[in-house]
């Protein structure tokens, strides 16, 4: 590859005893970056906040993007005699992780990524993370918390604070709770993430996942019985029993608001339709009153999320793709149009965006949920530009009803928000 920096003889010499294989230069340089922060964060008394910034530093000088790719990355795995013990064995973050090496109090891993993941969660761990191959979209929130429920349910506003393109080399410090609540959306298949960070935290922080507009839940709650219950109404969903419904409605109306996240993330999977939850809406109401309010606000927005998730996997083009990924995370028009400014520098943002609108409509018109005709193009583009009045005259009665046709649960909800 043309970007790859020389490996010094003398390294890939390093390691030949008594005629064994020569010792793979990603061990070398493994071992050199993770020794460097080892002794910097000694010197630090092993200090959880200053981890971040010593992983940061030690991500940038040791530059492992500038010499290796994926496939370098899994040919050392598959070269080495036995791997390092390996965390989260069944794959719960990365397809799949994969841990490349142990210092004290700390682990280097490789996150495999095939699959863009767009939800918004925070971390009970610190470090830094790297863009070893391929891009993401990164999105960074504030949380302000309105009402606490419990310690594992809060509701409040997801405040957008940053949305950025991490190319190759890019690094990012990861901070614990709420300090960053964030996103990474990968856009390339595959995109592998370089992480560093801690087991935990010395202090107990919880990680929660949040669901817009104001919905946040701790993404490591689990209730045996809850899982179990939701296992029996996936199996009664799956076979088309008549009693279905009423079983859930029923567990809605008896149980906690937590164990109802649960129930209601199982029906929409299942059905797939937010007019066929309806009844599950009603029961979460009647049950928690306004509690419930956030709860189902973040289901439509799910609907919308998972729809665009489904249309991407299906679309193969390059610059669809990127637009449908932007069409998931830009929170209003002005940083959709700058997210593609920055992917598409030599083209005006509103032409990619009419011309991928024009698209989905006319080649994926069932899936996509759009319909546009030949008369429309110019409202579209007065709508997708904001224009003022005067500039919408003969058009502002089909400009509305895009408007309409767009918002929530919409794919194109982001570039009508102002």
């Amino acid at each position: 590859m043309k970007d790859r920096t020389p490996i010094d003889s003398s390294e890939a010499d390093a390691g030949v005893v008594m005629g064994q294989p020569a010792r793979h230069p990603l061990s070398s340089r493994l071992d050199a970056l993770g020794l460097s922060i080892e002794q910097a964060w000694r010197s630090a008394d092993y200090d959880d906040v200053r981890l971040p910034e010593i992983a940061e530093r030690g991500l940038r000088e040791h530059a492992l993007p500038e010499s290796f790719s994926c496939i370098d990355v899994v040919r050392w795995a598959n070269e080495l005699p036995a791997l390092p013990e390996q965390f989260d064995i069944d794959s719960s973050f990365g397809q799949p992780p994969l841990t490349l090496y142990h210092g004290s109090r700390f682990y280097i891993e490789a996150l495999f990524w095939l699959d863009g993941t767009p939800s918004i969660h925070s971390h009970r761990f610190t470090g830094a993370f790297q863009v070893l191959e391929g891009s993401s979209i990164h999105s960074v929130y504030e949380f302000a918390e309105r009402e606490r429920i419990n310690g594992n349910i809060r509701i409040g506003e997801i405040r957008p604070q940053l949305i950025e393109v991490l190319r190759k080399g890019d690094v990012r410090r990861i901070l614990p709770g709420d300090a960053l609540v964030h996103s990474t959306f990968h856009l390339d298949t595959p995109t592998i993430s370089l992480l560093v960070r801690t087991p935990g935290m010395a202090s107990s922080v919880a990680q929660f996942s949040f669901y817009p507009p104001g919905f946040a839940m701790n993404g490591f709650y689990s209730s045996k019985t809850a899982i179990r219950r939701r296992q029996l109404l996936r199996m009664l969903s799956e076979i088309g029993h008549p009693e279905y419904e009423s079983e859930l409605v029923r567990l809605i109306q008896t149980d906690d608001l937590e164990n109802a996240v649960l129930y209601l993330e199982l029906d929409l999977l299942q059905r797939g339709s937010l007019e066929k939850s309806t009844p599950v809406f009603s029961a979460l109401r009647t049950r928690h009153g306004q509690k419930a309010e956030p709860l189902i606000s973040a289901a439509h927005n799910a609907m919308r999320e998972a729809i665009i998730r489904r249309l991407r996997r299906e679309v193969r083009d390059v610059r669809l793709r990127f637009f449908l990924a932007v069409a998931l995370l830009a929170w209003d028009r002005k940083s959709a149009l700058s997210l593609l400014a920055a992917r598409f520098p030599k083209e005006s943002p509103l032409d990619v965006a009419v011309e991928c609108v024009r698209v989905l409509a006319s080649r994926h018109s069932e899936a996509s949920g759009l319909s546009l005709s030949e008369t429309d193009e110019a409202a579209l583009r007065v709508l997708l530009s904001d224009s003022t009045p005067k500039q919408t005259a003969g058009t502002s009665d089909r400009v509305q009803a895009l408007r309409d046709q767009f918002r929530l649960p919409s794919i194109l909800a982001a570039f009508v928000r102002p």
